[in-house]
């Protein structure tokens, strides 16, 4: 039989099941036999571990795959495009997937293009600078195809990682974090905070201090907490009674600050089924929890809470959305002022299939990124990348030869007002500048 790899990034037990079934987000997991066939999303992320664990080829045929669906799809123009940064003989295909998905114009001219280790960058001086993408040049932790992993958490800064090992029952919860460079070693802390084989990580704080869990006993759940100090992990601890209610309660989230937890219950105060709750921590605990309101919340199912953009969107599943169907779809809100939301949207294919959609969380920060700030928000300010230029190459043209450079000016073209300069230090081979995406002309000088 195939062996199919996937992963999840929450807890995806439902409430009105008393059987503990697995289910995708997500599905179930890694490399489990599957006698199905799956479906768009579960396939998005497949190609999606496959990139984390640097198989950029056989992610890239399920991302083309995918895009031969739905040719019109920024978000799996750019995935291709990654793809193809890391993979040789592939820089028009490249180049020209990056423009179309960040709306970029094409260069005239890839003559003078130049690839470094470690970085990717289009140097052109027709056309200027084009925006680059910075690698993380990062050891990457990798899923064992051979094993199953569940509920796969990434902070937002991509330096702590928690999932569940599934490949027996015993569901082995690991932890890892980014040292620099480098990923640790997978840490099985699943004694460390009680677990008995019945908790699921939900979320992992940007500190990597906190790791939300959800406890199932078969009839309901509830949210814990535990804490990192810097060597190990606190024995988790049942969040108070203003969160945790004699009905279901699941599925929690921090903003930023960690100030407000977002989470799911069923609750009889609802409006029906599943709804998305709120309460704020005052003098270090939780007080009594809000209903996030009719705008949110159907009277059919909402569930798996999620905030990025900095707390500015909220991304959650819901069946209230999906016209009759009665099947959960990913949407989003935006931000409109303090725990009022806009009217939420559908995140579309391939994030949502004719299946239940629990939630979808890239494992690639640049991925990451371009997801929730430019597709989303379609705010490509809030979108930044590094620009590295090599400093002792020389640039000809009928203008200029550029060597032994000091000094590089970099103007934005469509906005002339956006000039930075940048002194290379004495004997550094690389300089960088922060760029939004755009289109930029530059200057070495000597």
């Amino acid at each position: 039989m195939l062996r199919e790899i996937y992963f999840s990034a929450v807890g995806l037990f439902r409430r009105s099941w008393l059987l503990i079934v697995i289910v995708m987000t997500g599905m179930p997991v890694m490399g489990q036999d599957l006698s199905f066939e799956p479906n768009d999303h579960q396939r998005l992320q497949k190609a999606d571990i496959l990139f984390f664990n640097e198989s950029f080829s056989d992610a890239l045929k399920i991302f083309e795959q995918l895009y031969a669906a739905d040719t019109s799809n920024r978000y799996l123009r750019f995935r291709i495009a990654q793809c193809y940064s890391y993979l040789p003989q592939s820089r028009d295909n490249e180049v020209k997937l990056f423009c179309d998905a960040l709306r970029l114009p094409y260069p005239n001219s890839l003559s003078n293009t130049y690839v470094y280790k470690g970085y990717m960058s289009w140097l052109s001086v027709d056309s200027g600078i084009l925006i680059t993408q910075k690698r993380q040049n990062v050891k990457p932790y990798r899923f064992n195809p051979k094993e199953t992993f569940d509920n796969i958490c990434i902070s937002e800064d991509s330096r702590y990682l928690v999932f569940v090992n599934t490949t027996s029952s015993k569901n082995q919860i690991y932890f890892l974090q980014r040292i620099g460079k480098q990923w640790t070693n997978a840490e099985n802390i699943t004694a460390q905070i009680g677990s008995m084989g019945d908790c699921f990580p939900s979320f992992i704080s940007k500190d990597g201090k906190r790791l939300y869990l959800t406890k199932y006993d078969g009839f309901d759940s509830e949210i814990y907490v535990s804490t990192y100090d810097g060597v190990k992990w606190s024995l988790m601890k049942k969040l108070n009674s203003n969160i945790n209610s004699s009905y279901w309660d699941a599925h929690a989230c921090e903003s930023p600050d960690g100030m407000i937890l977002y989470f799911a219950s069923n609750r009889p105060d609802g409006y029906g089924g599943m709804d998305i709750y709120y309460s704020i921590k005052v003098d270090g605990d939780w007080k009594k929890a809000t209903n996030a309101g009719n705008r949110i919340n159907t009277a059919l199912d909402e569930d798996y809470p999620l905030l990025v953009n900095n707390g500015r969107t909220l991304i959650f599943a819901s069946q209230g959305f999906s016209k009759g169907v009665n099947k959960l779809d990913l949407m989003y809100a935006q931000f409109v002022a303090d725990f009022i939301w806009s009217v939420p949207k559908p995140m579309g294919y391939p994030f949502n299939t004719s299946d239940d959609d629990f939630s979808y969380v890239p494992l690639d920060e640049l991925a990451r990124a371009f997801l929730y700030q430019d597709i989303l928000c379609m705010n490509k300010k809030m979108l930044r990348y590094e620009l590295y230029l090599k400093t002792d190459i020389a640039v000809s043209s009928d203008k200029a030869k550029y060597i032994g450079t000091k000094r590089m000016v970099v103007r934005n073209l469509v906005d002339p007002q956006d000039t930075r300069s940048v002194y290379i230090e004495p004997g550094a081979k690389y300089g960088s500048v922060s760029v939004f995406p755009g289109l930029y002309s530059i200057e070495f000088k000597g």
